[in-house]
């Protein structure tokens, strides 16, 4: 059965036009645009005739370089309204888990899709719950059944709430958030100005973070993995009813840079968690990737810690185990981390497996976990003849990237040449399976810019993205066809077997599969693929 539009983040492009149309269509361009540069940096907004005027800049490219804590810490605002089942919400329900507030609209064309798409992704990089709350700025056309159909299709358990007009009002003005309609001359009427900041509370109901539009999954997720460290200092009168009625203010000194080489190594733990990332395990050669945290979710996998694994097979207890070195991987660079562990299971069946980790100043810990290794994979062995099949090409969508592709910014590199044209040509090359707008799996992570960075490095060799879902065009975007309550798989997802995304294979002059990566892998682990496949 079709699904219904959803809106996509948009090409730079887009984003720059709809914004400038934005801002034309204002009373007072001026001041529209000193309101929210107000609003960003705390200071007492310009009113205007009716109110600020609050219409979002485009995305930033400046990373954790920018201050985004709110200090003091104070209670965060109330917020009761309606969810998208028609039942009331209350804040208060999420206590004891992050949760992530921010305010827009279903008829937003850019900045509100952007903003659920980078909440969604950065999401995949933390291992906590985190709550996703949405509250609309627009009830005259978002009920809850509207707001229902707009946040199901970014992620289940997402909140979307509605209320009148009144209750609306009086929430984001609570909140600080400043909205207000702009008459557009579309079919709809008109669209709405306002406020896109995203609001981080802690799990005890602190409102820590004001994190600005376009800072990106990165930068979200790393806000929530810094909220178990960070100092919280309260005020006297934090509980004052004047104090929590205060819209929060990010003081401006930002915070020094850190270099992804130079990143901390954990103090000893006494307990760490693990976490397999892998879903194909199969008797034989096999690439196990596990993401380790210790206390408090802290991220405890860095370039100086050493990672050991072993692996004891629980069905035939004569078998010697299979101890490997572990190889460090980033998933963000600077930011999320996991360990590779290659090595052989002797037979299939279910497997033992420990990790132990080493840093400069002794054992930081170890953790065990349980496998189970299938008779098979599902997806071709290394050393076999890749599948041919016709991917979409630019050409097949008369040069619309968009059309083929949920990247915002589709390299056309990757689209020049088919699968099966790349085979009958005996050319390298490698084939990324993967829905940069879609990925369900918390592994998910930026993995087409790297690739983007590593098809410079080989211009010899070919790069193929294909989307792993039949995808179906709505209103000039893309997304997935829904089947019996999932995502179909397409025709290639098919062919190579995949049971998750993304996949990565590498192919070599004669089609043969050189190697193959399931959800997460390392730069450095493509670029060696590439050269055993090139014969470097």
């Amino acid at each position: 059965m079709a699904a219904s539009p959803r809106p996509v983040a948009p090409t730079r492009l887009a984003l720059l036009v709809a914004l400038a149309l934005g801002f034309a269509a204002l009373a007072g361009v001026a001041v529209g645009a000193v309101a929210w540069l107000s609003l960003a940096s705390g200071a007492p907004a310009v009113p205007g005739d009716e109110g600020v005027h609050a219409w979002p800049v485009a995305p930033s490219p400046t990373g954790l370089d920018r201050e985004t804590a709110i200090r003091p810490v104070l209670p965060a605002p109330a917020l009761r309204l309606t969810d998208q089942d028609g039942r009331p919400f209350d804040l208060a329900q999420l206590r004891g888990r992050p949760v992530l507030v921010f305010f827009g609209y279903t008829h937003c064309p850019d900045v509100c899709p952007t903003n659920l798409a980078d909440v969604r992704d950065a999401l995949k990089l933390v291992d906590e719950e985190v709550g996703v709350v949405f509250v609309t700025i627009d009830p005259a056309r978002d009920d809850a059944a509207a707001m229902k159909q707009y946040v199901d299709y970014y992620r289940a358990g997402f909140y979307g709430l509605t209320g009148t007009e009144d209750e609306i009002r009086a929430v984001a003005g609570a909140w600080g958030v400043s909205y207000a309609r702009v008459d557009s001359g579309s079919a709809s009427g008109y669209a709405m100005a306002h406020t896109a900041d995203t609001f981080l509370v802690d799990a005890e109901g602190r409102l820590r973070h004001r994190i600005w539009f376009g800072a990106g999954p990165q930068v979200i997720a790393a806000r929530i993995d810094g909220l178990a460290s960070e100092a919280v200092a309260t005020p006297a009168a934090a509980g004052s009813p004047a104090a929590a009625a205060t819209p929060p203010v990010a003081p401006s000194p930002p915070p020094p840079s850190v270099s992804p080489a130079a990143a901390p190594s954990p103090s000893p733990a006494t307990a760490v968690r693990v976490k397999l990332q892998s879903s194909v395990v199969r008797a034989g050669p096999n690439r196990i990737v596990v993401t380790v945290s210790g206390p408090q979710n802290r991220e405890l996998a860095a370039p100086d810690v050493l990672a050991t694994f072993a692996f004891r097979s629980t069905d035939d207890p004569s078998l010697a185990p299979v101890e490997v070195p572990g190889m460090f991987i980033w998933v963000v660079r600077g930011g999320k981390a996991a360990y590779v562990a290659e090595m052989t299971l002797p037979r299939p069946g279910g497997y033992a497996a420990t990790i132990t980790l080493d840093g400069p100043a002794g054992r930081v810990g170890s953790a065990d976990f349980a496998i189970v290794a299938q008779e098979r994979s599902p997806t071709p062995p290394i050393g076999s003849l890749a599948p041919s099949v016709r991917t979409p090409v630019a050409s097949d969508v008369g040069g619309n990237l968009q059309l083929i592709s949920t990247d915002v910014f589709p390299d056309p590199r990757f689209y020049e040449r088919s699968v099966d044209d790349l085979l009958a040509a005996h050319r390298p090359f490698v084939f990324t399976i993967y829905s940069p707008a879609f990925c369900p799996t918390t592994a998910c992570g930026p993995l087409l810019r790297s690739m983007k960075e590593i098809a410079s490095e080989f211009p010899d060799v070919a790069f193929v993205h294909a989307e792993p879902y039949v995808m179906q065009s709505l209103g000039g975007r893309i997304q997935p066809l829904y089947d019996e309550g999932r995502f179909a798989w397409a025709p290639w997802s098919l062919a190579y077997g995949i049971p998750v995304e993304p996949y990565v294979f590498v192919v070599d002059g004669s089609g043969t599969i050189v190697a193959s990566f399931e959800l997460i892998v390392g730069s450095d682990e493509i670029r060696a693929a590439i050269r055993t496949a090139t014969g470097d």
